[in-house]
């Protein structure tokens, strides 16, 4: 559902639509006319048999919004695996562009980015480079043009996490930001084989400024042994006690 300016609440998920249970809606974008959500069918009332699919919404305020089912297997050929789950989590402003992430499995996710295609209601799937020594990417948020995406990578086990920046235009680079990187103005280095958690927990609207915690490992990240850090490209890492 959306609750429009009058304070009405309207439903999204059509009541009539046969093949899917239920259906959430989890993000929308910056001028409120594009709505991203989940929908899944439980087929026999249990979890046994839970089927989901990525949902995008568009003219939520018409009398009959857009309504385009986005199935798990249109980026099957893109990952070379069918994913259990997409996940969005992050709009251009005008939702053109979805950042997020496909589960592979409980601890397997891969970045991935859904284009509107012009001229229509289709879009295309990209998942976004995995850095080599890479295991696991997540794509977190999008810049307001959608032309950036910054989310994190897991690299050499779970103990080291990473932020990364991806230019989402063609030939655009990925970049490795975390303190460790040479790209950050680290004075740690590029090699350094210290454990790190570096997550990014916001960006600026062009995703020239990122900002985030940063903590020596997971443990020391849940007793509340962090800081806070500051990116730029012209300022490069800044951590802030």
């Amino acid at each position: 559902v959306f609750w429009d300016s009058t304070g009405a609440i309207h439903r999204l998920l059509s009541s009539t639509d046969p093949d899917w249970s239920s259906g959430v809606a989890t993000l929308v974008s910056g001028d409120g006319n594009i709505v991203y959500g989940r929908v899944t069918d439980v087929a026999d009332g249990t979890n046994s048999t839970l089927t989901s699919a990525l949902v995008r919404w568009s003219n939520i305020q018409a009398s009959t919004p857009g309504q385009v089912i986005i199935s798990i297997d249109d980026i099957a050929g893109v990952l070379g695996t069918t994913p259990r789950a997409i996940v969005a989590n992050d709009t251009s402003y005008d939702g053109s562009v979805m950042v997020g992430s496909a589960e592979i499995d409980d601890v397997l996710t891969r970045a991935i980015t859904w284009t509107l295609d012009v001229g229509g209601d289709t879009g295309t799937f990209r998942e976004l480079t995995m850095p080599e020594g890479f295991t696991a990417t997540y794509g977190s948020f999008a810049s307001k043009t959608g032309d950036v995406a910054v989310g994190l990578g897991v690299a050499e086990g779970e103990a080291n996490i990473h932020v990364l920046k991806w230019g989402l235009e063609e030939g655009g680079a990925t970049l490795d930001i975390s303190r460790t990187s040479t790209v950050a103005g680290s004075s740690h280095g590029a090699d350094s084989q210290d454990p790190i958690v570096d997550i990014a927990t916001g960006m600026s609207e062009d995703g020239s400024i990122i900002v985030g915690v940063t903590a020596a490992g997971l443990s020391e990240l849940i007793a509340g042994q962090s800081s806070a850090f500051r990116w730029s490209a012209s300022d490069g890492w800044q951590t802030i006690s």
